[in-house]
């Protein structure tokens, strides 16, 4: 069998020593693309990997600047993350925001309406003087 064609079952392996979500702190993940029962066998040689693989990660020891490196992308990697986060939280608030106000304007009269629309172009220059002035009085 060609290398070619035993790795064409093998989709991916993730071995970290934090792994989010899980109660192991240390994981080693295979993911395999499994064939018809027939050809099961032809796997005996992943299989085999597997812990080959596991004892090698046992004997393994990072550098000082691998883990530093490793650290540094973690960081930026929850921090990417805590930004995504406070971006959807703000989304979602102004989508709220917008549904009440069009279901208050719903409710409104026309001079109603009209009265309000006033308002928010007063809030707006105000706003644009301040930003203009440097915010300054």
């Amino acid at each position: 069998m060609k290398d070619q064609d035993l790795f064409k079952h093998l989709v991916f392996i993730h071995i970290s020593d934090q792994f989010p979500g899980s109660i192991h702190k240390k994981v080693i993940r295979f993911k395999f693309l499994l064939p018809s029962a027939s050809k099961m066998g032809s796997l005996e040689p992943l299989m085999q990997l597997v812990f080959v693989v596991i004892d090698a990660v046992g004997l393994y020891k990072l550098t000082p600047h691998a883990k530093q490196k490793s650290g540094k992308h973690r960081a930026a990697a929850k921090e990417k993350e805590a930004k995504s986060a406070e971006e959807e939280r703000l989304n979602a608030l102004r989508e709220k925001k917008a549904e009440q106000k069009a279901k208050e304007r719903a409710k409104m009269t026309p001079s109603q309406i009209e009265k309000e629309e006033e308002k928010e172009k007063q809030r707006l220059m105000k706003r644009r003087m301040k930003v203009s002035s440097g915010g300054r009085r």
